[in-house]
Formats: C-alpha cells, structure tokens, sequence
C-alpha cells in the first residue's frame, strides 16, 4: 500500500489574528521544517480583529491588510489556505450574544448579500495578490460546526442558505475554485451525521456543487467539559475509525461520490481545558487513528499545533490542557512526536497492526 501522507496534508490554529503574532510564527517555523504540513485551516478570517468588514453610511468596505501579512507569511513557510470564512463581523451579526473569550459573532448575516460581497470581493483581492493558479489550489470552507448552537445561532436552513450565497460569490470569481461543507462536529456521531445527509439533499436539489466535503470526528461525548474538571466521556478507541467509515459511506452513495473528504479538526476531545491533551496518551491515540485509516480520506487536520489558542482565553499554566502539539513556551508535546516519527515513515507501507507499522 502507497503511504499517502493524508496526515500531513493539513494542520490547524484558533484564529486568523493568532498568526500574526511573533511568538506564534516562532513555532510555525520550526513545526513545518521538522514535519511539515501542506495546508492549513484556522476560523476568524473575517472576525473584527482582522478589520476586512466595515460600513460607511450602510455601504460595505473591504480592507486585507492584515489578511495579506497573514497569507504572505504562510506561504513563504509552504502553507496554502484551506480557508474557513466565518465568522461574521459585528456589522453583520444578528445575534448580540457571542462564542469564545476573543467574542466570536457566531451568528447568521443580517444581510445575505453583502456577506456574498464580502466572500467575492476577498477572494478576487487574494487571486490578484496570489495568482489564479495559486488560489486554485486552496480550498473554501463556509463556516464552523453549523450544527453546534454556539457556532451557529440559526437554524439549518439559515446555515444552507449561506452555503447557497456562498459558492456563487466565490464560483464567480473562477469555477474551478473549490468549495465545500458543511463542517459538521462529530462529538454527537449520530447527529453530526445526518446533518451531513441532510445538507447532501439540500445541494443535490439546488444543483449547488459541492468540491469538497468536511467534517469534525472527536470521539467525546457531551456535554462539553470546558473547563475540565470531570471526566469527557471518551468513546473508545476505534469510534474515530467508525466515523470515517460511515461519513466515507455516505459520500460513495451521493451524487457528489468523486468529491474529496476532509476531516478539518479533529483531536481526542473537543476541549481545550483537558488534560489528557498534554499526556503521553496523545501519542499513541495519534498514531493508532491515522495509521488505520490510510486510503480513506483526504486529509485529518489535528488541531490544534499551538496551544497559543485563546478560544477560553490563554492558558494560565505552562500545561493546562489545550490543543496544542506545542505548549505555549515552545515546548513540544508528546502529540508532537507522534507527527514527527509520522513525517519519517517511507513512501510505501508493508505491515500495520495496531501495534507497529512498518514502511519503506
């Protein structure tokens, strides 16, 4: 069996913002000459503190300042963008309540059509900085988790009219610019699932493409424990392997069966205050799931490789339980060392158990 590096192809971080920080970019650096990722995916592109949404007298501004210094440094460190746009500026926000310590608008538009000239006018200004052929290449994700209430306070048809808005805004600029969903969280599988299905039914009947599908596998059940005092309610070891199976399942009985998979977050519990994330468990969870699910998707994006993630706020302790495969001071994790004996393996597998796996 070929090794197809589906582990590599894809890293992640909280948000747009975070990367432009010194200390952040410090880690990044040395995260891709170590292991070395392909893609990377973050939320907040569009969140107030990167400043491209404002409005004059009602009329939508855009500006990318920030968005060019971020994109510019990936790139220059081999990263190509698979974008997630959300969330909502405060201009456009609907709901006055927001998600996470740095107030994140997870809400639907207030108004449908300058959130699609917000999406159009940002990727012409990237393909015109970037080059159609570069952008191409990336990916365009709309939203996070629009089956979680505090990622989208809508409803779902809400969440499938902006897909609907969306891939014209985008689609316009070039057809052959990927775009997919529906971002949909695995920590209840069932739900997470069917939402899926649904979202499936609605693109077929609108004939809406859909280039790529994306999906959140954490093998946890709710309710989510954030700020860690009990246990998460860890699924077993093979749930993630299951979610793969019956997500691939569903895709190959669709009309959209070519359509790649990718998995853009996942880790072994959605909280970013679990202690289990700093130990040597992480480890072999890691190495167990990926290396029993080759030849299945497309890409499975652990997130997060920095725990300079302030979803909750910082962490006020050097180990507190976040994402991250690095700690906030620089120092990797045992999480980490499972990707880089991954990045060692050859090019071709000979054996997997769920012991070793041997390649050459």
């Amino acid at each position: 069996m070929k090794n197809d590096r589906y582990y590599q192809k894809c890293i992640t971080f909280g948000r747009a913002a975070e990367g432009l920080r010194a200390d952040f970019q410090k880690q990044l650096i040395e995260l891709q000459k170590e292991i070395g990722f392909e893609y990377v995916r973050f939320h907040g592109i569009f969140h107030d503190d990167m400043a491209v949404y404002r409005e004059e007298n009602g009329e939508p501004k855009l500006w990318f300042g920030y968005i060019d210094k971020l994109f510019d440094f990936l790139l220059d460190n081999g990263l190509k963008p698979l974008l997630e746009l959300g969330f909502v500026p405060t201009e456009l926000a609907t709901v006055p309540d927001t998600v996470f310590w740095w107030h994140a608008n997870g809400c639907p538009p207030n108004d449908y059509d300058k959130w699609a000239f917000m999406v159009n006018g940002t990727v012409k200004h990237l393909v015109e900085r970037y080059g159609l052929d570069e952008v191409k290449t990336w990916y365009f994700e709309v939203w996070n988790e629009p089956n979680l209430g505090s990622f989208w306070r809508g409803t779902q048809e809400q969440y499938f009219k902006l897909y609907e808005v969306s891939v014209p805004a985008i689609k316009s600029v070039c057809p052959y610019l990927r775009v997919g969903g529906p971002s949909v969280s695995g920590a209840d599988f069932r739900d997470g699932l069917n939402y899926f299905k649904e979202f499936i039914r609605f693109c077929e009947r609108k004939e809406l493409p859909i280039d790529f599908f994306t999906a959140h596998p954490y093998p946890t059940y709710w309710p989510l424990d954030i700020d860690g005092n009990e246990k998460m309610g860890y699924m077993g070891k093979d749930k993630c392997i299951e979610f793969i199976d019956n997500l691939k399942s569903i895709v190959e009985a669709s009309p959209y069966k070519n359509a790649e998979i990718h998995l853009t977050e996942w880790n072994s519990s959605p909280s970013p205050r679990d202690y289990i994330h700093d130990t040597p468990f992480e480890a072999p969870f890691i190495l167990y799931n990926i290396t029993h699910n080759f030849g299945k998707i497309d890409s499975l994006g652990y997130w997060a490789f920095t725990d300079i993630f302030e979803e909750n706020g910082p962490g006020e302790q050097p180990f507190h339980g976040g994402f991250g495969l690095i700690n906030a001071d620089g120092i990797k994790k045992p999480s980490y060392w499972a990707y880089y004996f991954l990045s060692m393996l050859g090019d071709e597998i000979i054996e997997i158990t769920d012991n070793h796996i041997i390649t050459k």
